[in-house]
């Protein structure tokens, strides 16, 4: 590699020989360049296409997602509503303000660069610099000042914001300047107001802050080359864009990368742990051992024994095998689109991560067949054995069912749902277990499967693009969606039907009754209507626009899934308490 300085500030390395891969370059090499220069300008070597950017990205830091996903694509866009994607200029600005989440880093690959004498530099202030040459009774005054922002959402970003024109940089500790040139003209202007300046002295600060900024011995105008990989500052900088000749092709694509927390190496040894074993999803896995239980049970006697619990610790290992494998297999494929996993794979080690998930199935076959012989019912051992080989067919070659089409909705719908409500109504029921236990199991599963179908489309455009053919790349987006909403739809109707036919069954009084129904069944309701307004939304829309559509309701399928489990709860825990007079 051959390093040479840039002027006024940057680094500018060169593959040598040309060619060679962005990670042959150590991640704590990149991260001090970074810090001593400010800007990193990466040239020669291998392009960054298709998911390569972003899992490389990913060893970085925490990549920023937004609606339209990790990349943007910055080039010129008809009938487009925003100054980005024209060839305006791009007034000085720090990326992340309007989201309140500001990343650590920009990282910028340039596809298609423009002729050297039409214009389109990147724009990159040293804002420290800034500082340092106005002096302490100008850096004072400044320091009194805030700055209120204000541009409609018509993109990924707008809002309102209000921020001091003085901050602290969070790694090097050093005063830098956090201000955004004011943008002009019909497309997505933004407009600024100083509070404590009247007219004429904002008009006097908004103009001498502009000459300071594009002072040429504190700026960096970026001429760029085909395959140029530029990492940017965003806390220390303020970034813009020349503007250039409509005609010239310019294409770059950008990532925004957040700093990742610093915790310890003990901290982070545990939060890694936990997250390999997808704690987030406790809440809504608790329901699927009540569900058969309360259903089955007569009294709360068997709740307090020994079987019980070691029953209960048999499923929650299957559950953090399945989670594990998972995270293990998918490793790769997640530094790209969650990077949290990935990096809590290989902090922890790849081959620690694989002797965690054997120790675990290990104790899950231990401990279920001691339950099995206490209970003299090996089926219990047996079901153990299925699930766990069903666990790591989802996701490991050459098997690997999460990418095998209608199979994954399948497999899922067996080893997160119906398999382990069999097992724990085994538990006291014997095998198999009775008719009731198996209606309700099958509605329930359908049912959320249905959500889960939801989660997946939130994922459509990047699991087709690294070819992973899950059910929703199998049928379609749309199509895909649909299913999901029939699902949810015929599965809740089920699970009410058959937790009302149980009702009328042990004599469960009306009010009680009612009350239970009735929530279950708004619930149902209301997942149902928000799942068809999701599918209206897609018609007539482009593929594109559609996958945007789905990701907008993405944080709400959580809620879904919660929502519909703790209701059920609800009513099968109604069944048990007052079941039988």
């Amino acid at each position: 590699m051959i390093t040479e300085p840039l002027t006024p500030f940057g680094l500018v390395v060169t593959s040598d020989p040309a060619g060679a891969e962005l990670d042959t370059i150590a991640v704590d090499q990149i991260h001090a360049w970074i810090a001593e220069h400010r800007v990193l300008v990466l040239r020669d070597f291998a392009s960054p296409v298709g998911p390569k950017m972003a899992r490389y990205c990913a060893s970085l830091g925490e990549c920023l997602k937004w609606s339209f996903g990790l990349v943007n694509e910055l080039h010129i866009k008809e009938d487009t509503e925003n100054y980005l994607f024209t060839d305006a200029e791009v007034p000085l600005h720090w990326d992340g303000a309007f989201v309140g989440k500001i990343p650590h880093y920009i990282f910028f690959h340039c596809i298609a660069a423009p002729p050297q004498d039409v214009g389109g530099e990147t724009l990159f202030s040293d804002t420290a610099r800034v500082l340092d040459d106005a002096g302490a009774e100008r850096w004072r005054a400044w320091g009194g000042i805030e700055v209120e922002y204000t541009t409609q959402k018509i993109v990924h970003y707008g809002g309102h914001f209000r921020s001091p024109v003085i901050a602290l940089h969070p790694v090097s500790g050093e005063p830098t300047i956090r201000y955004a040139e004011p943008v002009e003209g019909k497309l997505n202007p933004v407009w600024l107001r100083i509070p404590k300046l009247t007219r004429d002295e904002a008009d006097a600060f908004i103009a001498d802050m502009h000459h300071r900024l594009h002072d040429p011995s504190v700026c960096y105008a970026h001429v760029w080359r085909d395959g140029d990989v530029v990492i940017a500052d965003n806390h220390a900088l303020l970034h813009g864009r020349n503007a250039f000749t409509g005609s010239a092709r310019r294409h770059l694509r950008r990532i925004n990368i957040m700093r990742p927390p610093e915790r310890g190496p003990r901290l982070d040894w545990i939060i890694d742990n936990l997250l390999i074993r997808r704690v987030e999803y406790f809440v809504a896995e608790i329901p699927i051992v009540a569900l058969p239980l309360l259903v089955s049970l007569r009294d709360g006697s068997f709740l307090s024994t020994f079987a019980f619990w070691e029953g209960v610790i048999v499923f929650f290992l299957l559950f953090n095998f399945g989670d594990m494998v998972n995270a293990y297999a998918d490793r790769e494929l997640d530094a790209v689109y969650k990077p949290h996993l990935s990096r809590a794979v290989h902090r922890l080690g790849v081959d620690n991560v694989w002797w965690q998930c054997a120790v675990t199935a290990a104790l899950a076959v231990l401990v279920s067949a001691h339950l099995a012989w206490r209970l003299d019912n090996w089926m219990l051992a047996a079901l153990v054995v299925v699930g766990l080989g069903l666990g790591a067919a989802y996701s490991v070659e050459p098997v690997r069912l999460k990418g095998r089409g209608l199979l994954q909705l399948l497999c899922l719908w067996s080893i997160i749902f119906v398999g382990p409500m069999m097992f724990t109504s085994a538990l006291v029921s014997g095998f198999p277990p009775p008719t009731a236990v198996l209606a309700l199991a099958a509605a329930y599963a359908t049912t959320q499967m249905g959500v889960i179908l939801f989660n997946t489309a939130e994922d459509y455009p990047e699991d087709k693009e690294a070819g992973v053919k899950t059910t929703i790349v199998s049928l379609g987006l749309v199509r895909g969606i649909k299913l999901g909403l029939w699902l949810t739809t015929l599965g809740g109707a089920g699970t009410v039907v058959t937790l009302l036919s149980l009702y009328q069954a042990r004599g469960v009084p009306n009010a009680f009754g009612f009350a239970a129904m009735a929530l279950l069944s708004m619930v149902i309701v209301f997942v149902v209507i928000a799942m068809h307004s999701i599918v209206r939304g897609t018609r007539g829309k482009s593929l594109k626009d559609a996958a945007l559509v789905v990701k907008s309701a993405g944080p709400m399928v959580p809620v879904w899934v919660t929502a519909v489990a703790w209701s059920s709860f609800i009513a099968a825990l109604v069944l048990f308490l007052y079941g039988d007079g």
